[in-house]
């Protein structure tokens, strides 16, 4: 590698190798999951299609984890959020089966 100057630039440095990738072909923002918002009432028990879901910390319980799942029912796509570790701990199980390469079919249950 070439010395950097003063400046912090590269002497000599002719700009990036053309065979390289840029950091934008494989660095992705993660962006919310969009669908209509659905409480986990609503959809008790039903058969849902599980598109995708992700894990975050609560803004309002201090050390709590909440969970958002997007899903498609009745040819809608739809979100709810869930505090229920019984479901974020069966999401992960599935993802690690599956990768969620797919969308998969699961009934959401009455245990929270």
């Amino acid at each position: 590698m070439a010395p950097a100057s003063s400046s912090g630039h590269l002497k000599g440095h002719k700009g990036c190798d053309k065979t390289h990738p840029k950091f934008s072909d494989f660095a992705t923002e993660e962006k919310p999951l969009d669908g209509e918002k659905m409480g986990i009432d609503d959809v008790l028990n039903q058969e849902v299609l599980i598109l995708d879901f992700k894990r975050g910390q609560s803004k309002f319980k201090e050390n709590a984890r909440y969970t958002t799942v997007q899903f498609e029912m009745g040819g809608e796509t739809h979100v709810l959020f869930t505090g229920s570790e019984v479901i974020s701990d069966q999401l992960e199980r599935y993802k690690s089966i599956c990768r969620l390469s797919r969308p998969f079919g699961k009934s959401i249950g009455t245990t929270r």
